[in-house]
């Protein structure tokens, strides 16, 4: 990437410039939700401003919809890592704490709605949304509380629509995408969303060859 007002050249996965002015500068993440329909966001956040592209809500045509469609182009610049622990364009959720880097294949939720793990001296919980295809990484930990939740691999339980998960330490029920305690013990707390990429695995494995894999 690179910014108007400096000409500074960013990296896109580690946010820092490489070239320019800014060298070496860092942007700041933020843990976000990255995906979510609108009508439900508008009923958590009644009061949300959209930006607009030239006057419209949709940008409208993606430049990029048949790169995203094929399995194997990589874009115009060589790919110097050829990792081949997985194929190139798979997706993973990637994170990187403490300088320690750890990938999680997006297909671990096939059949499932939540993965929970531990990295780093971090407990985690992963949370995807099957109809938006949207992920979101919470610590699942509640000041010395360190919660379960149910291992939802059955199939049948994917048809569930609503995401109300109720986790086996507290008896507490969990709003997935917003990460709110609705009820039980806990009614009122919060989990914490921690920054994460959704990314192609040759696209984090070119930046973090030690990169270690999530087996379940």
């Amino acid at each position: 990437m690179f910014d108007y007002e400096t000409e500074s050249l960013w990296n896109a996965i580690s946010g820092e410039a490489v070239k320019g002015e800014l060298k070496g500068e860092k942007l700041q993440e933020i843990a976000s939700i990255q995906k979510i329909l609108w009508k439900e966001w508008k009923v958590m956040h009644p009061d949300t401003k959209v930006l607009t592209y030239k006057g419209k809500e949709s940008a409208g045509y993606d430049n990029y919809r048949e790169y995203h469609k094929s399995k194997t182009k990589t874009g115009i610049i060589r790919v110097a890592s050829k990792d081949k622990r997985l194929k190139p364009k798979e997706t993973v959720i990637a994170l990187e704490i403490e300088g320690n880097q750890k990938v999680y294949p997006l297909n671990i939720f096939k059949n499932r709605k939540i993965v929970s793990d531990s990295f780093q001296k971090r407990d985690l919980l992963f949370y995807h949304d099957h109809l938006t295809n949207n992920t979101i990484v919470y610590i699942r930990k509640i000041g010395e509380t360190i919660l379960e939740f149910p291992d939802l691999n059955n199939p049948l339980l994917q048809q569930i629509s609503d995401d109300i998960i109720t986790d086996k330490t507290t008896g507490t029920k969990w709003d997935m995408k917003s990460g709110m305690a609705i009820d039980g013990a806990l009614k009122g707390k919060e989990l914490e969303m921690i920054e994460f990429k959704n990314v192609y695995w040759f696209v984090w494995a070119d930046h973090y060859p030690d990169t270690e894999i999530y087996k379940q």
